[in-house]
């Protein structure tokens, strides 16, 4: 449950119809697309980041480190991988203690495995959720890093966190993003939100019981 006491942008106010087609007519998801789409492909490889969420928080099946892996390994460059710890957007997003804990056990294990493969795993702190984007984009910035990877998250703060990724680390670092939580990607079978109660279908009919004697 989320702990927000008041909305982050109050001149919203509460959810309404008309407020659901403006985030139907600008989603986050396709200005995501758009900034990613207009980025110049940068050739010159000198360093991969991965950029590990709380949603993939595993080496093995994972879409964007595979890819990442892989760059690193054509250009034989290094790579590295990050992890953004914010206490306050875990407060924010009414993440359990024992979900913290979970995370917590599951990034030791990553970070020993990925040591084991020479690839470190580095744990940027970050006071302020707001500032997630620049403690990430300050530090791949400075170790001259040149593409950077990492996995969809669908939540609505998550894609603005990614879109201001890409509008943020300038033209000289690439952002690269994979679909790896679902089984097709989210807009090949999407429907408009307020579509979904403007189109609703008919209840089925009565059907008449049947008596038995």
């Amino acid at each position: 449950m989320s702990k927000r006491t008041s909305y982050e942008r109050s001149e919203l106010g509460h959810t309404t119809t008309k407020r659901a087609k403006q985030v139907d007519e600008n989603l986050p998801y396709d200005q995501l697309q758009e900034a990613l789409g207009a980025q110049d492909e940068i050739k010159d490889v000198t360093k991969v980041a991965h950029w590990f969420h709380p949603k993939d928080l595993r080496i093995q099946d994972n879409t964007a480190l595979h890819h990442a892996s892989e760059l690193a390994q054509s250009a034989k460059k290094p790579l590295v991988c990050i992890y953004v710890d914010c206490p306050a957007d875990e407060s924010w997003h009414g993440t359990s203690a024992a979900r913290v804990d979970f995370m917590c056990e599951g990034l030791k294990i990553m970070q020993k495995e990925l040591k084991d493969l020479n690839i470190p795993l580095v744990f940027l702190q970050c006071e302020d959720r707001k500032k997630i984007v620049e403690t990430a984009v300050e530090w791949v910035k400075k170790q001259q890093v040149s593409h950077v990877f990492g996995n969809y998250e669908y939540e609505i703060d998550e894609m603005r966190r990614d879109l201001k990724l890409v509008k943020t680390v300038g033209d000289k670092i690439q952002v690269s993003l994979y679909h790896d939580q679902t089984v097709v990607e989210t807009r090949d079978h999407a429907h408009r939100y307020r579509d979904a109660h403007e189109n609703l279908h008919p209840l089925p009919q009565s059907m008449a019981r049947k008596t038995t004697l």
